[in-house]
């Protein structure tokens, strides 16, 4: 009985049957989940990062330009089953935004105030943080 309960411990504190390195093989849902949050940390890859003193402030092409690539390079990653309508929903949101950014830029360097105001409307009724949020990728709104 002793021996069962030395063996035990010493697994357990070797990690054996855990995580280790050598011998686990990694769930793919973890190695979606850092190439998704490597995507959406890229510079400018949200719009809705606040900007710091000192650091220049995107303009809204660039930020229309991050979103794009962002949903680009998001949409080349193969998401767990699981997560696969949210997930792809989420990209084509992402792209949307990019779209409006990019007609927002449009209208306002047209000085076209009307539709500048309600691309804005649009825009911060944009539902990609509440779906980031729904498929557990909240880095990504």
């Amino acid at each position: 009985m002793r021996w069962a309960v030395v063996v035990g411990m010493a697994l357990m504190l070797t990690g054996c049957g855990g995580s280790s390195k050598g011998n686990s093989r990694p769930s793919p849902g973890l190695g979606f989940q850092a190439r998704v949050n490597r995507v959406c940390g890229a510079k400018y890859g949200s719009a809705h990062t606040p900007t710091f003193e000192g650091r220049p402030t995107p303009s809204l092409t660039e930020i229309a330009t991050a979103r794009a690539r962002t949903a680009r390079e998001l949409s080349a990653l193969q998401p767990p089953g699981a997560l696969m309508n949210g997930y792809h929903r989420l990209v084509s949101l992402i792209s949307r935004e990019a779209a409006l950014y990019r007609r927002m830029a449009g209208y306002l360097h047209d000085r076209n105030d009307a539709a500048a105001i309600a691309t804005d409307r649009e825009l911060r009724s944009n539902p990609v943080p509440k779906q980031a949020r729904l498929v557990g990728l909240a880095n990504c709104a």
